[in-house]
């Protein structure tokens, strides 16, 4: 069997984006992991098949529908644009990358012929793009979730409802039925299928779901999450526990806490998503559930060149593996809650 850039990962310990970097000389890698690279990659041959000659001078548009300040702090969106882009460099492609709201600037990147497929992050579900780009049969892969099962077309995520439903049940296995959920805009799949697996998992331990609860942002402004923690960790029956949407809304809540003189995780246990850079820097460390951004990326682009090269094959939409991580913000709840 053909050795694949993932059994290279595999075999010498380091992550997909690495092997990456050090098969296609594009990034810094250190001289051991190096030589680790080069020992697990014996048998591997860089890919050269007939998706390499038929795009050759192609283009693939990355469309992200967010605010650019939102997108250029968020590793989980940098890092699937890094992995779309050693795609590209491996097959010659050109990339495009387009941050808009606006449906009709989007379109015309397939319409005017500058790109002959689009890789889709960001999008809502009001979003019109999608049903734009179907009825223009334009090569498409959707990285995150769409919850229409009427719209045939390729998604790459994990399962944010299984990953959500764990966390908590990792939360209620250490003591925990005051459980509090801070999410994001429900605008987004990701937000709806993290609340739901929140909700099923305390329904399943027989743990009442309060709506005070469960509290969302459509904006994770510093002062708009704040206020949110506040709201949360001011009731008089307050919660010993939560779950945020994301790593930068945990950090808005670890200062919050500290505010309020609420130590983490003796006075608060938090989970949240991503395993950014932040949650590596919060002390004490974030428990929070790992995002394979760069394969999604990675992989978003290889099932759009399949679609451009293989228009009569259908291409399957795909569930990559997320990952709790433990780290030490987690603890069983206080005796005593004032």
């Amino acid at each position: 069997m053909k050795k694949t850039i993932y059994d290279i990962a595999r075999e010498a310990g380091v992550g997909v984006s690495t092997v990456s970097r050090a098969l296609n000389n594009s990034g810094y890698v250190s001289e051991e992991t190096m030589r680790k690279i080069e020992k697990a990659s014996i048998g591997y041959t860089k890919s050269k098949s007939r998706s390499s000659v038929n795009t050759h001078g192609k283009s693939i548009g990355l469309i992200v529908s967010h605010d650019p300040e939102y997108f250029f702090v968020n590793s989980t969106y940098l890092n699937a644009m890094i992995g779309i882009s050693a795609v590209a460099r491996e097959n010659d492609i050109h990339l495009i990358l387009e941050i808009s709201n606006q449906t009709e600037r989007c379109l015309s990147l397939y319409k005017s012929g500058m790109v002959d497929g689009v890789i889709l992050m960001g999008i809502k579900q009001d979003n019109t793009l999608i049903d734009s780009l179907l009825e223009m049969h334009c090569p498409l892969v959707l990285i995150g979730d769409y919850l229409d099962d009427s719209k045939k077309f390729c998604k790459i995520d994990i399962d944010d409802f299984a990953m959500a439903k764990e966390a908590v049940e990792h939360l209620i296995t250490l003591g925990h039925t005051r459980i509090g959920f801070i999410g994001g805009s429900l605008e987004y799949a990701s937000c709806q299928n993290r609340v739901a697996g929140y909700r099923a998992a305390l329904e399943e331990a027989g743990i009442n779901v309060s709506s005070q609860d469960c509290v969302f942002c459509n904006t994770i402004a510093e002062e708009k999450v704040s206020n949110l923690a506040k709201k949360l960790l001011y009731q008089r029956d307050r919660i010993t526990a939560v779950i945020t949407f994301n790593d930068s809304i945990a950090y808005t809540v670890y200062k919050v806490s500290k505010e309020m003189g609420i130590l983490i995780p003796e006075g608060l246990s938090v989970v949240s998503f991503d395993d950014s850079d932040v949650a590596k820097c919060l002390s004490p460390g974030l428990t929070t559930v790992q995002q394979p951004s760069f394969e999604k990326g990675y992989r978003a682009a290889r099932k759009l060149i399949q679609q451009m090269t293989e228009p009569n094959k259908q291409v399957e939409s795909e569930t990559l593996e997320g990952l709790l991580i433990f780290r030490d913000s987690c603890a069983p709840p206080p005796k005593i809650v004032f």
